[in-house]
């Protein structure tokens, strides 16, 4: 056994536990200090689809790690060395109700998503900080129709200064369907939502036909931490202004958005979906 070469970073973590002590979701092969990141779509209602019949995550925007989600991917980033690690992309399992005669039978599967994160590139700022542009691509289905992907595409511009100020540009494109949220966690386990995508309507089979390159979510912010390396605090910028919030305070105005917004769809487009899906 081996005491973990980064201890210093996080010392109220003893040395001698592996991976933040949770192993199923967390890797760590070199003991570098790694920053782990959160992406989920996940369908806010009780029930969905063209006549509710999927059984919907019934929560709203949230930073637990057992939350459940249609399609999670997770990994970790660690800017001192330029490596991710902790690859994974998985779903929570789905239930659905099928009309058989007079009766509502319900069945349950899980899905079995896709997902990749590679480093696009890498690149020195004016202050000598490494710049690093991360792509992190998923794409899962309903186990009733695997045609139609859940498909979104996460961009995020990622600079340490490794003195207490993490800087983060995320952008996020993608089906607009379901409800999406993107998190990162510090050395404590305290989630900060670095951004939310409300759905467009509960209907996949409108909103999830084909590859999705709707904007979903953009944000810019600097997250603050201290020596333990948790977080302590947000700066986030707007197009003229930042405003500073405590961890607790952003997340909770995160929380508050909305998980779904209202747009207008074509009758005819969408009766013609529905008949391809429901007999």
């Amino acid at each position: 056994m081996n005491v973990d070469p980064e201890a210093f970073k996080a010392p109220q973590i003893s040395p001698y536990i592996y991976s933040f002590n949770n192993p199923i979701n967390f890797v760590d092969p070199n003991g570098a200090w790694p920053w782990p990141f959160l992406i989920r779509s996940f369908a806010p209602w009780s029930s969905f689809g063209a006549v509710n019949q999927y059984e919907g995550d019934k929560r709203g925007y949230s930073t637990s790690r057992s939350a459940t989600a249609r399609v999670n991917s997770q990994f970790t980033f660690d800017p001192e060395k330029g490596q991710i690690g902790s690859r994974r992309t998985w779903s929570n399992s789905s239930a659905w109700n099928i009309d058989t005669g007079n009766i509502r039978e319900k069945y349950r599967d899980t899905a079995h998503p896709t997902g990749t994160t590679t480093i696009s590139s890498a690149s020195k700022d004016q202050y000598g900080m490494t710049n690093y542009i991360l792509d992190n691509v998923y794409a899962g289905s309903l186990p009733l129709h695997p045609g139609f992907d859940i498909d979104v595409n996460t961009r995020f511009n990622i600079s340490d200064d490794n003195k207490g100020t993490l800087y983060l540009n995320v952008n996020q494109s993608g089906d607009n369907f379901p409800t999406a949220e993107t998190l990162i966690y510090d050395s404590s386990g305290q989630g900060l939502i670095i951004g939310v995508a409300p759905a467009v309507g509960k209907y996949p089979e409108v909103n999830v036909g084909g590859d999705g390159n709707a904007q979903m979510m953009s944000s810019t912010m600097w997250i603050h931490y201290n020596d333990k390396r948790e977080f302590t605090g947000v700066t986030v910028l707007g197009n003229s202004s930042t405003t500073n919030y405590t961890p607790t305070e952003w997340n909770n105005k995160m929380k508050s958005s909305p998980v779904q917004q209202t747009k207008y769809i074509n009758v005819n487009k969408w009766l013609d979906k529905i008949k391809q899906v429901i007999p």
